[in-house]
């Protein structure tokens, strides 16, 4: 079941932007003497809790046409629940802080958020099929509901990283990412066939090397994952691509990228893994960090070959 910001659209949107479809900002009350606000703060972590929130407000209000404050991948109560592990991701933190958030602010004490049944689950509960002979027990059937749920949910994430990573990488802003997008059903499609996160990733960073493509063409995700013959032939930009065999070493590339590109290198490197320090020793800390965004990756990649044995 998905959570609802509560009140949304009476607290979080004023008579402007509940008039725009893609909203750019959000409205936050300023109210700091409030019992749900001073109990926040009163956890040891209060701070990192209400940052939290804030990001999740930030999140809610970038869907598109009426707001309602769910949280979930279209906005809309029937959409993919938004999870820890995801909004941890996506939000580069620990997923047992988004966990501790979600249930202090669904608590009786603060009440600001709540877990609430869509129409989905609503039609679910209140249908009782007849029992034919040789149907699962209603606990196996729950068990492979929550599998495929887990599956679907689990796809979902992959496919928002992807979109957050495709964001970032072009600077853009202002786009959707619903599940009735033709960018969502295209990064799903390349999911299904097989590709993974850092396929696409790599496919990404392709097209962005590519002054052309950069700068002329047409650079949307939905074109850059319009086929497996697409995505790889983007992914070719940046060289021979590491297969299957060196997984390890082609995911400490992108997690090295990732690192570079949040321009603080220096302070998180520490705590990379160890093949993403190696391939940062191999090509030097200075020299990453004088680097643009594309020169990055191509260095980056160009070392993971290496490091793989490719060269």
């Amino acid at each position: 079941m998905p959570y609802q910001i509560l009140n949304w659209r009476k607290r979080y949107e004023n008579n402007r932007s509940r008039e725009i479809k893609n909203c750019k900002f959000v409205c936050v009350p300023n109210k700091q003497h409030g019992e749900g606000m001073v109990r926040i703060l009163a956890e040891p972590d209060g701070v990192a809790l209400y940052g939290i929130w804030c990001l999740m407000l930030g999140a809610a209000s970038m869907h598109a046409d009426t707001r309602d404050g769910w949280l979930t991948n279209d906005g809309t109560p029937d959409g993919v629940p938004w999870t820890c592990d995801y909004l941890a991701i996506r939000w580069r933190t620990d997923s047992k802080l988004v966990k501790k958030t979600f249930e202090l602010l669904s608590s009786k004490s603060v009440g600001w958020i709540e877990m609430r049944e869509s129409r989905n689950d609503l039609r679910e509960s209140r249908s009782e099929p007849r029992r034919i002979e040789g149907e699962l027990e209603p606990e196996q059937e729950r068990e492979g509901e929550d599998t495929t749920h887990s599956a679907t949910c689990s796809l979902a994430a992959e496919a928002r990283q992807v979109f957050d990573y495709w964001v970032h990488v072009f600077g853009k802003t202002g786009h959707t990412f619903t599940s009735k997008s033709k960018r969502y059903k295209k990064v799903i499609a390349r999911l299904k066939d097989g590709k993974t996160v850092g396929d696409l990733k790599r496919a990404i960073d392709g097209c962005y090397s590519d002054e052309w493509w950069r700068t002329v063409g047409n650079n949307d995700l939905f074109k850059i994952c319009e086929s497996i013959d697409l995505v790889e032939q983007f992914a070719s930009k940046l060289g021979k691509p590491v297969d299957s065999e060196h997984q390890r070493t082609s995911a400490a590339a992108t997690e090295l990228i990732d690192l570079c590109l949040s321009k603080s290198l220096r302070d998180k490197i520490g705590s990379a893994s160890s093949e993403a320090q190696k391939m940062c020793g191999r090509i030097g800390l200075s020299r990453l960090e004088e680097m643009d965004a594309a020169a990055v990756r191509g260095c980056v990649y160009s070392a993971a070959d290496k490091l793989a044995g490719k060269t």
